[in-house]
Formats: C-alpha cells, structure tokens, sequence
C-alpha cells in the first residue's frame, strides 16, 4: 500500500554503463510543484520561438541532473568512494562525507539523471484485467 499521508524514503537500484557498477540511491516522492516544474521545463518554449526536439534535447540532461539531486536522500554507504575509501551520505556514519550531494553533481551525473529518468519519466500503467507479467524473461 503506498500511503499517501507517510514520507516514506523510496530506493532504486541504478547501474552505469559508463562505469558497470551498480548502486542503490534513496529518494523521497517529488512534490507536486516539482512534477510540474519538471513537464514545465522539459518542454518549454525558448525566445518565444515553437518548441523543437532539438530544444527539448539541449536542456534535457542538466533538468534530470537537477531534479535528480532535488529528490535523492542518500545512497548504500560503500557504493561510492572518494580516493580508495567509502564515503556515506549518513551524517551518523564514520565515513560521512559532507558534501556528497556536490560530488555526485560533479562525478556522477548520470546516476542522477537516471534517478529522475525513473522517477518523474517511469511511470507505467496497466489495465486491471491485464495479467501482471515480469518484463525479465524467466530462465
């Protein structure tokens, strides 16, 4: 049940392909506003001109980056680190480092644009008689 009235912290599991790791980031819902404002700005107008797929392109990434670190609270403490050592986004955690949110920005910008990807573009729906099917193949 997803309730409504909690501020649960959801988890998404993100691999890069730029680095074949994977890792597990922690994220609140978005509020309204910022779903709004993430349509809003995907495909606004520039200069008063009609919108292009060209102009929707440009912008697309630093949006995702952007609302991907708006929502993200944290990561698995190991799954990054900074100069051979893990660090953690736990300020409890011995190995807390401060300004982790910066430094995925800087170093890890695709996890982030995935992160948004999942949460503000991945929505899927389905019929209700529909028979729920995995999207994985079995083996």
């Amino acid at each position: 049940m997803l309730d409504l009235t909690r501020q649960d912290v959801f988890k998404k599991i993100v691999f890069d392909s730029a680095t074949g790791e994977e890792v597990e980031i922690t994220h609140r819902l978005p509020t309204t506003q910022e779903e709004i404002e993430f349509q809003r700005k995907t495909f606004r107008r520039r200069e008063k001109k009609s919108i292009s797929p060209e102009d929707i392109a440009k912008n697309l990434a630093e949006i995702r980056i952007d609302f991907g670190l708006r929502i993200v609270t944290g990561f698995k403490e190991g799954d990054f680190g900074v100069d051979g050592k893990p660090i953690s986004s736990d300020p409890v955690s011995p190995n807390f480092y401060q300004d982790w949110k910066n430094l995925l920005r800087e170093k890890a910008p695709r996890i982030l644009a995935a992160l948004a990807v999942a949460v503000f573009e991945g929505g899927r729906v389905r019929a209700a008689e529909e028979e729920e099917e995995s999207p994985f193949p079995s083996s």
